[in-house]
């Protein structure tokens, strides 16, 4: 008689971007979880981020929807780091346009900070991620990652989403929103958090 096959592990995702959640689903596409998104349960005010880490900010998101929804979660904080800008906006990369501008708008705002910076060397950037799993153990299960590259001269492309127009990895000319799907999910910062998170929440959580 063959084994059963283990029951996938279900699995809240403690966002309300749809995009995010899209992309979460694409790389988790191999593993035994079943995510939903924090919306499918509703409307729900955003959970406040006021750490001074992203591991901070993503641990609030999910202790935050856990105590709402008494549902395991999955959140993550992630931000884009410039060298110029002294390695900023970093954990205040969503504060950092002035509110209620546009996602070309913002693109846009932070070209203009870089308008002195005339090589990649000089436009040095990188995106870190921070995920956090709350809920199924006795502690936070965490993982990082981190994508360098350097910021491009003008958005590119239609794909991903945030500064991912205008973010280019290291030796190539093509932004992330050019690359997206299978290439981008396997190098990105969030594709690395997301598959060491998964791993973690598979060897620890019981799931058969």
């Amino acid at each position: 008689m063959m084994d059963p096959q283990p029951l996938p592990l279900r699995v809240m995702l403690a966002t309300a971007n749809p995009r995010k959640v899209a992309e979460i689903l694409q790389i988790w596409k191999d593993y035994p979880l079943q995510a939903e998104p924090f919306s499918a349960l509703g409307d729900w005010p955003d959970a406040p981020e006021t750490g001074t880490t992203y591991l901070e900010n993503a641990l609030q998101k999910a202790k935050y929807y856990y105590d709402i929804a008494k549902r395991p979660c999955v959140a993550d904080d992630s931000g884009i780091e410039v060298a110029a800008l002294d390695w900023g906006p970093g954990v205040y990369t969503k504060r950092f346009t002035p509110p209620g501008m546009a996602q070309a708008q913002r693109l846009q705002y932070m070209l203009r900070h870089l308008r002195d910076c005339s090589t990649p060397e000089q436009r040095r950037a990188r995106f870190r991620c921070a995920a956090v799993a709350y809920g199924f153990t006795d502690e936070p299960l965490t993982a990082e990652g981190v994508l360098e590259g350097y910021i491009a001269f003008e958005p590119v492309g239609e794909g991903g989403f945030g500064y991912d127009p205008i973010f280019c990895l290291n030796g190539q000319s093509q932004t992330l929103a050019e690359v997206v799907g299978d290439y981008k999910n396997s190098v990105s910062h969030r594709g690395q958090a997301m598959r060491s998170l998964a791993e973690k929440l598979l060897a620890t959580v019981p799931h058969l």
